[in-house]
């Protein structure tokens, strides 16, 4: 017998047999909850990534959508994961599954399963089949530890341009509009009194002859800037005023950033979803991610980022609500 939570019964799967199906849910759970995904846009989603949160996932976990087609996730914290969810019907609703109560089960959570380019920086070193590393003036480095990537370009001399230090994603690709590139990161503040350096976060054509969208942690007053249309290799001198700029400093502490590419090719920006500038940007050419750490003339001190992960997920607007609806308890 099967029965939730609410008083409900209802048979969890046709011809339910758990244990002939150990295999699909790894071992026996215990309890199963139940979520219903609810899709208010009239097109249909494929291999869209849900998030599901208000819930304790910190034990171990898997997700199904039928008796037999487990899911991929990613437990971004104790109390939030990501799904990827193969079929989502316009104007309709898809259930899945969520199984728990195993203690002896292990985790299966694959950002890179779930997500269209994911990294969370495990191990002690950087993955170069994802990134590619560009030194431009020589003494820049990295550093992978404690589920993070740790860039730095220090100071050489003073005054004098000194160059940048950046890891960039070496598949650029075409990104499949809408979607959300997010990452989260922490830059840090310079400890010298003559301070000319910047953190930034970029979408840039793959050709490297224009960005498209930076987010800049400047120098001055450690206060942030979003800009368009900058080289690489240009030093912070040459770039525009940047199009938003904000007084609040977001140095050493840990931030999510996000842009959202909508169908229109509008590009908001959010730090810890709140909305910050948008703009509209050509997203016509290959755009690579990039993570790059500046020094200018003038400086005496170092630039530094951390990056704890990064991912891209598709976009859908209205983008669907989950709703849970209750505990199945296996007898």
């Amino acid at each position: 017998m099967i029965e939730i939570s609410d008083g409900i019964e209802r048979r969890f799967f046709p011809g339910d047999n758990i244990e002939r199906d150990k295999n699909i849910y790894r071992t026996r759970p215990n309890y199963v909850k139940v979520y219903e995904i609810k899709n208010e846009g009239t097109n249909d989603l494929t291999d869209y990534q849900v998030k599901v949160e208000n819930g304790d996932f910190s034990g171990d976990i898997g997700f199904l959508s039928d008796r037999f087609s487990r899911l991929y996730y990613w437990k971004e914290t104790s109390n939030k994961v990501w799904v990827k969810v193969p079929s989502i019907p316009g104007s309709s609703t898809k259930t899945i599954y969520m199984y728990y109560g195993n203690p002896s089960a292990s985790s299966e959570s694959n950002g890179t399963a779930v997500f269209e380019f994911f990294d969370d920086f495990k191990g002690t070193s950087l993955d170069t089949n994802k990134w590619g590393i560009d030194d431009a003036g020589g003494g820049g480095y990295h550093s992978v530890a404690n589920s993070s990537v740790h860039l730095v370009h220090p100071d050489h001399a003073s005054g004098g341009w000194q160059g940048y230090y950046a890891i960039y994603s070496k598949d650029a690709y075409l990104f499949e509009q809408p979607a959300i590139i997010e990452s989260r990161i922490k830059p840090l503040q310079s400890t010298s009194t003559n301070h000319d350096d910047e953190e930034t976060i970029r979408l840039e054509k793959y050709d490297n002859q224009g960005i498209s969208l930076l987010t800049s942690f400047t120098y001055y007053s450690w206060r942030w800037t979003l800009k368009e249309n900058q080289d690489r290799t240009a030093g912070y001198q040459a770039y525009p005023a940047g199009f938003v700029t904000g007084s609040e400093s977001y140095h050493n502490v840990w931030l999510i950033h996000k842009v959202v590419i909508d169908d229109s090719q509008t590009a908001k920006i959010y730090f810890d979803d709140n909305e910050k500038g948008s703009t509209t940007i050509d997203w016509s050419d290959s755009t690579r991610i990039v993570f790059h750490v500046c020094r200018a003339s003038g400086g005496d001190g170092d630039a530094e980022l951390y990056v704890d992960w990064v991912r891209v997920r598709k976009y859908a607007s209205p983008e669907p609500t989950i709703q849970y609806l209750g505990d199945v308890s296996i007898l």
